[in-house]
C-alpha cells in the first residue's frame, strides 16, 4: 500500500517539524540548558507509548486471527472434500467442480484487494458458488435418503460457510476510527515537547530527533499495515499456500473421479 508509506514518511517529517518547533520555542524564551522537561511531558511521553503499544498489540491479535481462521477454513475444505466420497460419482464431481471454483476466486481475492470493484465483484461470485455448492450438496445427501449422512457430509460444509461469514468480518473489523487520529496528534504534540526539552543544538540532537521521528512514525505504519492484511509489507497472503495446496484434491480427487 503504497499511499501508506507517503503518510507514514510525511509523519515523520511532521515530527522532526514538531520538534523543530519545540527547539525553536525553547531558544525564545531563554531557558536555560539545565531546565529538563516537566512531569507533565512525562505523562504525554507514558500516554503515547501505552496507546501505541495497545493498538499494536489489537493489531497484531486481528492479524493472528486472520491467518487462523483461512487455517480453520482450509481445514473445512479438505474435511468436505474428502467426506464427498460416500456420495455417488456425478454427485460428488459437481460438488467438487463448485469447491475448486470457490478456492480459485478466494486466491485471487489477493491480486483484486487493492481494487474496490473488483473485489466486491470477486466476493459475490464467491457467494454465489459457496451457496451453489451447499445447495448441490443438500441434494445430493437427500437423493442417498440415509439420514445420518445429513451431519457428516454437511456439517463442514457449515463450518466453511460460516468461517467465511468470520473471515469476511475480520476484514471489516480494524482500530475503532478515533484510535489512528489520536495517536498522530499525540505524538505531533509529543514531539514538540521533545522539542522544547532539548538541551542544546548540535549532532546528538539531531540524532534523537530522527531517532524519535522515525520510532513513532514506523511503529504507526506498522500499525496501519496489520490492519490491512491483503496489503502493504505484513500480509496474510503466505497461508493462502493451505488453500493452493488443497486444489489439487479437490480438483483431481483420490476416488479415480474427474
Amino acid at each position: 500500500m503504497l499511499w501508506s508509506a507517503y503518510i507514514s514518511v510525511g509523519l515523520f517529517v511532521a515530527l522532526l517539524g514538531g520538534m523543530a518547533v519545540g527547539r525553536r520555542a525553547r531558544a525564545r524564551s531563554g531557558a536555560a540548558d539545565d531546565e529538563g522537561g516537566t512531569a507533565s511531558d512525562g505523562i504525554v511521553y507514558a500516554v503515547l507509548g501505552l496507546l501505541i503499544a495497545f493498538t499494536f498489540t489489537n493489531a497484531a491479535s486481528r492479524f493472528d486471527e486472520r491467518r487462523r481462521l483461512i487455517l480453520q477454513q482450509s481445514n473445512a475444505l479438505g474435511t468436505a472434500n474428502l467426506r464427498l466420497d460416500v456420495l455417488p460419482p456425478d454427485d460428488r464431481r459437481a460438488v467438487r467442480e463448485q469447491l475448486a471454483r470457490w478456492i480459485r476466486l478466494a486466491l485471487a481475492v489477493r491480486e483484486a484487494a487493492s481494487d474496490p470493484e473488483r473485489l466486491r465483484a470477486a466476493l459475490a461470485e464467491a457467494d454465489r458458488v459457496q451457496n451453489e455448492a451447499w445447495r448441490l450438496a443438500v441434494a445430493a445427501v437427500e437423493r442417498k435418503q440415509q439420514p445420518a449422512l445429513n451431519a457428516f457430509v454437511l456439517a463442514p460444509f457449515n463450518d466453511w460457510i460460516d468461517l467465511t461469514t468470520s473471515r469476511l468480518a475480520m476484514d471489516d473489523m480494524g482500530s475503532p476510527p478515533m484510535v489512528m487520529p489520536s495517536l498522530v496528534a499525540l505524538a505531533l504534540v509529543a514531539s514538540v515537547l521533545a522539542g522544547v526539552s532539548m538541551k542544546r543544538r548540535g549532532r546528538r540532537d539531531v540524532l534523537h530527533m530522527v531517532a524519535f521521528a522515525a520510532a513513532v512514525a514506523f511503529s504507526i505504519y506498522v500499525i496501519h499495515d496489520l490492519n490491512h492484511p491483503r496489503s502493504g509489507l505484513i500480509t496474510v497472503n503466505a497461508m493462502d499456500e493451505t488453500m493452493r495446496q488443497l486444489l489439487p484434491a479437490v480438483e483431481r480427487p483420490t476416488d479415480g473421479t474427474k
